[in-house]
């Protein structure tokens, strides 16, 4: 018997290797396995097992099973395939992406402390004032029904432990020691909850999912539901059905910042059945959450796109929320699969019930809804006494008028109702989506711009380190104190970032307490979860940030949302570049008054009539989707049509160039395509390398057209540069620039 073996890296090649009788019962597709490569033995997975082999050299040995942890059920192991195919990424790519073969045998875990309350403690709280650390650390765990790591305690107060052996002297706590674990969710303290109440419209949607979720057969839904319609909610119980039918379930979510909130939601009604995993995680955490999922102590897992390709068996659920969001397609490095994509795959070969929701559909799945190629089931009402939000659009130009400056970014409308709802003790969200405290920094003598030296991009001035920083390649310099083209000294930072606009927001309102949450300030261990804890806790009266505070966050009491600019992105050279505004716009506005407090949420923009902006404003979708999908027709976009890009990146740029008409030749002679290109990429440089890009519309019923053209052809050119360039094919790319 003979096993065809790939590798966790960038090849499409898969090699022979002969299954000695000791292994051939334990051999299968998707099992990993230890195999001589090049001199030394290495862990790779089986493809396919046959009898025969047509390899005329020198057949090795399989030298063992590598880890039984490492292999995978077979669903899973058949979507790794299809995103190998459909996405033409070789295996090994896939496999790295997907499979933790980093993980290492954990030594002999630590012995940590844990604490959980007495009533001596309980009843000592209030009687603690002039002892505020004891008094956080009591408090922290008054509401928790297990006991709970010391350690991670230290979001509560700074010195845990310390404080942890004066209350456990005085008898306000009991200390256990338990053995070491990494589990993410530790800092995640909820108190159990049980009954979850559903209102008519929730119950119509929960009972027509259910129905299909019981009979243990594909289906696909797509809750469409008004921001705080209360689509978690229905996650959670259909989650409780598939663990009473003994499945499993699998939950997206597209930002890392909405994970602990949406596992703290889960955890407070399902308990501790629930894993945590994103990219955050440390190889421990994720070492430790891997081997309990195999061993079934896991049966709900909750994280960001790489969370679809953990190991469940008898997967009975796969919820993907805001299945919009662009997040879920990777695009930083091979294979550029969607996860929201995938998992409607995985869902359909393991039998599975796959749920999609959102606020804002993405133009392919409301068309599929349009179509009834899903299920589409709709929240028209907020949850409980919630209304949606008064929606006020400031237009800019006025503001510049009346202030006499053209670089004014907070108008009078929205500095008055800041000022109103920090007297009131409400809570204000305000999004900026650049990061930075400038732009630009720009010479008014010659217009010069100070850019990148790698990257055709302008750099961002950070006010912390004083530096203008690429956002691309990190390159940093310090600010031009004479202009390097014409030497003048009258330079000026122009534009906005969330520094500026947080000292802005200081100069304004001293006495306010604010947060920033953008890629700065969320670098950390736990930094998301620490700063959106805080504004939880009412610690904080304004949460400034970019995109990552756009969707899913829900605080009783923030009754005004800011758009500080709803132009951000509106010109970008992308089809998507609207679509994109109008969701960003729509689901912000959608965190003002998700409770009993009404809301409030003004978009400041140049353009007012912008389409994406004006619906958003209106909470028009139907207008918004069905002008947009009207355009896409007319252009041929998606989801009237199929697209693949090709990226060709190099540091010659006519070589660049050579590759790329290369490239478009290939398609030139095939019938019924439309090739766009090729063309330098919107942004030209990045990394010092060139980029050209050639996009490749086809047939929307022939979905593997550009692989079965590259199949013809030689795969390899995808595989190693060629003539000191490297191509990349982005299948159903979500960005063009």
């Amino acid at each position: 018997m003979y096993a065809q073996v790939a590798f966790p890296f960038y090849r499409f090649q898969t090699f022979t290797y002969k299954i000695p009788t000791t292994l051939i019962d334990k051999v299968r597709n998707g099992v990993c396995v230890n195999a001589p490569f090049r001199n030394k033995s290495r862990t790779g997975f089986v493809m396919s097992v046959s009898e025969h082999s047509n390899f005329s050299g020198k057949v090795h040995d399989v030298t063992k099973i590598s880890d039984e942890n490492l292999s995978i059920p077979i669903d899973l192991w058949q979507t790794l395939e299809w995103i190998s195919s459909y996405y033409y990424a070789p295996i090994g790519s896939v496999l790295k992406t997907a499979i933790p073969l980093s993980f290492k045998k954990s030594s002999e875990p630590q012995k940590l402390s844990f604490a959980k309350i007495t009533k001596t403690g309980l009843n000592a709280i209030n009687n603690l004032t002039r002892a505020p650390a004891q008094k956080a650390f009591l408090e922290a765990l008054k509401n928790v029904d297990d006991s709970v790591s010391v350690q991670s305690l230290k979001l509560h107060v700074s010195n845990p432990i310390s404080i942890a052996k004066i209350c456990a002297e005085k008898g306000y706590i009991e200390l256990i020691e338990k053995k070491k674990i990494h589990n993410p969710l530790d800092y995640i303290l909820t108190k159990k909850v049980n009954k979850i109440k559903l209102n008519s419209e929730q119950k119509s949607v929960f009972s027509s999912i259910n129905d299909y979720l019981k009979k243990s057969k594909f289906s696909s839904h797509y809750i469409h539901g008004e921001t705080g319609s209360g689509k978690t909610e229905i996650y959670i119980r259909l989650v409780q059905e598939t663990l009473k039918l003994g499945k499993t379930a699998i939950i997206l979510v597209p930002e890392i910042s909405l994970t602990p909130q949406t596992a703290s939601r889960f955890k407070s009604h399902l308990g501790s059945d629930i894993a945590l995993w994103h990219s955050k995680l440390t190889t421990a955490e994720k070492t430790w959450t891997w081997e309990n999922i195999k061993n079934g102590v896991f049966k709900i897992i909750i994280g960001a796109r790489s969370a679809l390709f953990t190991p469940f068996k008898n997967l009975g659920l796969i919820v993907v929320d805001e299945e919009h969001d662009y997040s879920f397609k990777q695009e930083q490095s091979i294979p550029f699969y969607n996860a929201r994509d995938a998992a409607l795959v995985r869902g359909k070969l393991a039998s599975a019930c796959v749920v999609l929701g959102s606020a804002t559909p993405s133009m392919e799945m409301y068309y599929n809804g349009i179509i009834n190629k899903i299920h589409w089931l709709k929240l028209k009402n907020r949850y409980g006494n919630a209304v949606p939000p008064l929606i006020k659009i400031i237009d800019m130009k006025s503001e510049v008028r009346h202030f006499d400056n053209p670089h004014v970014t907070l108008s009078r409308d929205l500095i008055n109702q800041i000022e109103d709802r920090l007297d009131k003790n409400e809570q204000i969200i305000l999004l900026q989506n650049r990061r930075g405290y400038a732009v630009i920094q720009c010479c008014h003598d010659c217009g010069e711009i100070a850019n990148c030296k790698n990257c055709s991009v302008s750099l961002t001035y950070h006010r912390k380190n004083k530096l203008l920083l690429c956002h691309y390649c990190d390159f940093s310099t310090n600010p031009m104190s004479r202009c390097h083209q014409c030497g003048g000294e009258h330079l000026e930072f122009s534009g906005s970032g969330t520094q500026k606009i947080e000292e802005q927001l200081q100069e304004l309102f001293p006495k306010s307490r604010i947060l920033r949450m953008d890629f700065d300030t969320v670098r950390g261990k736990q930094g998301h979860h620490k700063i959106l804890e805080k504004f939880r806790k009412k610690q904080a009266d304004i949460l400034l940030g970019t995109q990552m505070i756009a969707k899913g966050l829900d605080f009783p009491d923030v009754t005004l949302v800011g758009v500080i600019s709803g132009d951000t992105g509106l010109f970008l050279p992308d089809f998507r570049a609207e679509e994109r505004n109008f969701q960003l716009i729509y689901q912000v506005t959608g965190r003002a008054g998700r409770h009993e407090k009404p809301g409030l949420a003004i978009i400041q923009t140049f353009n007012p009539k912008a389409l994406s902006i004006s619906c958003a404003a209106r909470l028009d979708l139907k207008r918004f989707y069905n002008v947009s999908l009207s355009q896409r027709q007319e252009l041929n976009y998606p989801p009237f049509s199929r697209l693949g890009r090709f990226i060709i990146t190099g540091k010659q740029k006519e070589n660049v160039m050579k590759t790329a008409s290369t490239f478009s030749a290939i398609f030139c002679s095939v019938k019924n395509i439309q090739i766009l290109g090729p063309s330098q990429a919107p942004i030209e440089k990045i990394k010092n390398k060139w980029r050209y890009h050639l996009l490749i519309k086809h047939e929307k019923n022939k979905p593997h057209l550009i692989q079965k053209i590259l199949d013809n052809y030689k795969k390899s050119i995808l595989e190693t540069p060629h003539n000191g360039t490297t191509v990349r094919l982005d299948i159903d790319p979500v960005n063009i620039l």
